[in-house]
Parts: structure tokens; C-alpha cells; sequence
């Protein structure tokens, strides 16, 4: 079920403490598209990801 509240929550006006507020769906994700910030903080994420991964490899298989 925690599934089902996701997409619930994701295709909604849904505030912290107001609840559900109706149905908001194409425009959620449009905006999220459209903000500057969207792209740069996806390659953020990847590079920091992959950056983590090998170190943790490196240091993991560097340990006795």
C-alpha cells in the first residue's frame, strides 16, 4: 500500500499538514521539468554516486 499512497501523493496537491488538496497531476511533474535546478542536481547525484562507489570499492578492497 505504500506504493499506491506515492502515486497518490505524486498526482495530488497534497501539503505537509493539509492533506489532500485534489488533483494536480500533469502540472506536478511540468513544474518539476521546468525548474533550473532539476537537471544540474540529477548529475549532481550521478556524479557523487559514481565518486562514493569507487572510493568505497577502493578502500573495501584495499582493507586486509
Amino acid at each position: 500500500m505504500p506504493i499506491v499512497l506515492l502515486v497518490v501523493m505524486a498526482c495530488s496537491r497534497w501539503s505537509l499538514l493539509g492533506g489532500n488538496r485534489g488533483v494536480n497531476f500533469p502540472d506536478n511533474f511540468v513544474k518539476v521539468f521546468e525548474n533550473k535546478l532539476f537537471w544540474p542536481s540529477i548529475w549532481f547525484t550521478l556524479e557523487y554516486t559514481v565518486i562514493v562507489t569507487i572510493f568505497l570499492l577502493v578502500l573495501g578492497l584495499g582493507m586486509p
